[in-house]
């Protein structure tokens, strides 16, 4: 798996050619438990997937307005870039999508449902439109924030 400066792990200008530079420990305790990078990519990505699944839920349990929620989620993607204009680690696994062993992409692809899911709940808090509806609006705006993050990322230059 290729872990890019840009998401800041990498070194000057290479990729990081050892987990364990990622995680400050060694490379053989990361085998003990991940025997390839594919299981280890799939574990980074689903713990990163549930801990917003976490957060976004407890925009819900708070009982926020879906406007609220919704700017709040988008918060979430805007933070990212304004940290060193970096990107969030599912935007990277989701850019390199295909070159991902299969383990990672159904990780990646769970990312996205579980966004499109969160996104549906909220946005038909305010609107009784239908449910098919509302899934393609929630699959749009998923589309839109995660693709503006992806594509800020050549100029490099993002003022929030």
């Amino acid at each position: 798996m290729k872990m890019r400066r840009r998401c800041g792990f990498g070194k000057a200008e290479g990729e990081v050619n050892s987990s364990s530079f990622v995680v400050m420990i060694k490379s053989a305790s990361i085998h003990y438990y991940f025997a390839t990078k594919g299981e280890l990519g799939a574990a980074l990505a689903n713990r990163y997937a549930a801990y917003y699944a976490e957060y976004f839920e407890g925009l819900l349990a708070e009982g926020l307005d879906p406007e609220t929620c919704l700017s709040r989620y988008t918060d979430v993607f805007a933070d990212t870039l304004r940290n060193e204009n970096r990107m969030c680690l599912a935007g990277i696994l989701s850019a390199e999508r295909n070159e991902l062993p299969d383990d990672v992409r159904t990780e990646v692809v769970k990312w996205g449902e579980m966004n499109e899911r969160w996104i549906a709940r909220v946005l038909a808090m305010r609107n009784s439109g239908k449910p098919e509806e509302i899934r393609r609006r929630a699959r749009a705006i998923f589309a839109a924030v995660s693709g503006a993050a992806d594509r800020s990322q050549p100029r490099r230059r993002l003022r929030l």
